[in-house]
Parts: structure tokens; C-alpha cells; sequence
């Protein structure tokens, strides 16, 4: 969002990938990463409107030209347990942070693939008011973080 009154400093860029229920159906793509043609074959999950994660979805989908009207979306849902455990059950796929799926994949319950046509990410901000100085466990903690993703 932009607001004038408030300061954006982005710390971290984040992986957004497709995923998918763990089924052989889907394991061709470990290789060459989830083809766009496909996007209008499967039943979509997702995020809701306002997200950031479904803002650079949208913006990565008109770049690759893809209509976003034409996908067959099945739900629209703002918390990404919900969207892990929904596509888990076959329920459809989705698009998400790579990061935030690391416990699903490692207990095989869901298939994480990166776009054939290259990658999406999303940029994670810090905000705090212009006019109200963070205090000073808000600032260790601007200072922790910078520190923490510095080298990432």
C-alpha cells in the first residue's frame, strides 16, 4: 500500500510458487517447473483481494498474459493454513509463499513447483508511522531485522 505518512522499507523478497495435492499426476513439473499453459486447466485457490500475495500473482499473470477471469478459481480464502490444507485435499492449487508451504512439502503432503517462465517474488516491508518515531524495543528490532537479512 502507499501512504504518505508512513515509512516502507522492504527486508525480504519472498518466493511465490505453485502448489499442488502430492500426486503423481503433478511430479513431471519437479524438473521444469509448473508450466502457465496448465493455468487454465486446474481449479485455482486464492488469496484475497488486498493481498500482497495476490497482487504480484495478478501482476505476474497479465505480464505472461493470462486472463484471470478465464481461471477456474474454486475459492478465495485470506489465511494460507487454510490454502495449504485446502489444496492438500485436492480441493484445487494455488499460489503461494514458497516459504510458507516448507512445513507441508517436508512431510509430503503437497508438491511445490517454481513457474516455467520464471520467477515470482513479493517484497515483505517493515512500516512505521512518520509522525510517531518507533520506540526503542521497535527500533532493536528495525535494527534485528536489517541485521538478520542483510546477507539473504
Amino acid at each position: 500500500l502507499e501512504d504518505p505518512t508512513c515509512v516502507f522499507e522492504p527486508f525480504y523478497y519472498d518466493r511465490l510458487v505453485v502448489i499442488t495435492p502430492n500426486a503423481e499426476a503433478y511430479r513431471e513439473y519437479e524438473k521444469t517447473g509448473f508450466p502457465i499453459e496448465r493455468f487454465y486447466e486446474e481449479k485455482w485457490i486464492i488469496r484475497e483481494e488486498g493481498s500482497g500475495t495476490r497482487k504480484e500473482t495478478e501482476r505476474y499473470l497479465r505480464e505472461h498474459g493470462v486472463d484471470l477471469r478465464r481461471m477456474n478459481v474454486v475459492a478465495t480464502i485470506s489465511n494460507q493454513e487454510t490454502i495449504k490444507k485446502s489444496v492438500s485435499t485436492a480441493m484445487g492449487i494455488a499460489m503461494i509463499s514458497s516459504a510458507a508451504v516448507e512445513d507441508y512439502v517436508a512431510s509430503g503432503q503437497l508438491l511445490r513447483f517454481p513457474l516455467a517462465e520464471g520467477d515470482i517474488y513479493r517484497k515483505l516491508y517493515m512500516v512505521w508511522s512518520k509522525s510517531n518515531k518507533p520506540g526503542k524495543a521497535a527500533r532493536l528490532f528495525i535494527q534485528f531485522v536489517r541485521e538478520l537479512y542483510a546477507y539473504l
